[in-house]
């Protein structure tokens, strides 16, 4: 599954449970675990999209922000209004990811189309055995791209090269024909190529860096660093070096962090970790 799905999937998981701990009316409860039902079912496209990680940004600043209003005792009446805002969140991520996967699935059938619809205009023109027997075997790999993408790609490859091997065999084959074949099999192993570094291991954790960076931010913005804190650490680094220059650079570098979500310990064992110059050395 998509990391961005296993991670709404889990923080809603997770606000379920604390809601049954402070005893939430269970029917509040059950909607939400029906939409999560509901999202767990939906088809989930391969890439993430942009307008799916902007709403997964929306409903993670919800969650936390009713996280930290719980931590906070807040009223009933409140619960009640943050969930209502997080199933309007929910269905909308629901209706975009389907959204998503059907534009995924239709971007990727370029390749699948193209070969068709040209076989198609190749028989109308001039009806010859290798078209013919090209165009059955785009028509059947349509259902074996409904089923696995890369298969179906395949295909059209495979179905390419065959129809040169049968055009050659019976000396029928023509330069422009031959120019798009090659075009359109380019495009699908293009596509191929795409689909197999969507679920590549590289891939998926810089989806997951981003969720983090996302989450990084959303906490920074519900729990702000107190200013004495941030204060006292901007003067441990001034003593900490021995000139103003190495300081001031470590101050702007620890304000900068700061600013980005980066939480006071994270800032400190940033920069106390391995500092270049202490002072006294």
């Amino acid at each position: 599954m998509n990391p961005v799905f296993e991670t709404v999937s889990k923080e809603i998981s997770i606000l379920v449970n604390r809601l049954r701990d402070l005893k939430v009316p269970e029917y509040r409860v059950s909607r939400i675990e029906e939409m999560i039902k509901a999202l767990n079912s939906t088809r989930t496209p391969q890439i993430v999209a942009r307008d799916l990680f902007n709403t997964y940004a929306g409903f993670i600043s919800l969650v936390k922000e009713l996280e930290s209003g719980l931590d906070k005792g807040v009223d009933e009446l409140e619960i009640y209004v943050f969930l209502d805002k997080i199933e309007e969140k929910l269905a909308e991520f629901i209706n975009i990811t389907r959204k998503s996967y059907v534009r995924e699935k239709i971007q990727l059938s370029l390749p699948l189309l193209m070969t068709t619809v040209s076989f198609a205009l190749f028989i109308l023109i001039d009806p010859v055995i290798p078209d013919i027997i090209s165009l059955g075997f785009s028509i059947l790999g349509i259902p074996i791209f409904y089923f696995n993408s890369t298969l179906g790609l395949l295909s059209v490859v495979a179905n390419i090269v065959l129809n040169i091997m049968l055009s050659l065999y019976l000396n029928e084959l023509r330069l422009d024909i031959l120019f798009l074949e090659v075009i359109i099999a380019f495009s699908a192993v293009l596509h191929i190529y795409i689909i197999r570094e969507s679920s590549s291991i590289r891939y998926i954790d810089q989806v997951v860096k981003s969720l983090k960076v996302v989450d990084t931010l959303v906490a920074s913005y519900i729990k702000p660093v107190d200013a004495s804190t941030v204060a006292s650490l901007l003067n441990t680094i001034q003593s900490h070096y021995s000139t103003d220059k190495i300081a001031e650079l470590f101050r702007y570098k620890a304000t900068v962090m700061l600013m980005n979500g980066y939480s006071i310990e994270e800032v400190e064992k940033s920069l106390f970790k391995a500092s270049p110059e202490k002072q006294g050395t």
